[in-house]
């Protein structure tokens, strides 16, 4: 496009290998940018489906809404998040290869997920409930890549985390809570100083 005359430069702030979905959410941040820079006549909905030809997780950064993600990532149902929490994410300083990640998957002994129950203690505000059902895929096959993982899960178990579970890929864990106190313990503990640790809070939409 003739708008487009300098080159881009993104300042990143995610960690690599952390299962974040960086890359995917950088690439998002791209096209959104270069539509409105642009001026085209291209809606969220019509851009998530073209960028589906970039990456699977590229369609639900675009949309930027909590959903149920279907097929290869281009299907998406948005939810109505009535869940208020916050969010701890904790990485080791060791990462995780997402290919090794799923090439290492034994589904004989792999955890599957309940998807629909997750929704509905999204949508029904069942904040007890999420810790029932929210599991990882790629949990096992990551801890086994790294270990580190396993100990960082109990840790935040541990501190008192109503909800904890591994991000994508990995390595970073997550742990929801309502207790802010819970946090502050974990971003203040010099044992981990050096791991990401980010306090985060869940936006209904990005604007």
């Amino acid at each position: 496009a003739e708008c487009l005359t300098e080159l881009i430069i993104m300042a990143k702030r995610i960690p690599q290998e952390a299962g974040l979905g960086g890359g995917s959410a950088d690439a998002a941040a791209v096209m959104l940018a270069i539509r409105d820079l642009c001026s085209l006549e291209v809606s969220d909905e019509e851009l998530a489906q073209l960028s589906k030809q970039v990456g699977a997780d590229v369609p639900f950064c675009v949309m930027s809404q909590a959903s149920v993600v279907k097929g290869i990532g281009e299907i998406l149902e948005p939810l109505k998040m009535n869940c208020d929490f916050d969010v701890l994410l904790l990485k080791p300083d060791k990462g995780v290869s997402t290919k090794e990640c799923f090439e290492s998957i034994n589904f004989e002994t792999c955890v599957h997920p309940d998807v629909m129950e997750v929704k509905r203690c999204l949508e029904e505000n069942d904040f007890a409930g999420l810790a029932k059902c929210v599991s990882n895929t790629l949990e096992q096959p990551a801890c086994e890549l790294v270990p580190e993982i396993k100990n960082a899960r109990q840790y935040l178990i541990d501190c008192g985390f109503e909800v904890v579970c591994m991000s994508g890929s990995g390595s970073t864990m997550f742990a929801l809570t309502r207790k802010p106190e819970l946090i502050e313990k974990v971003l203040n503990d010099p044992n981990y100083k050096n791991w990401f640790r980010v306090k985060c809070k869940i936006l209904e939409k990005v604007q």
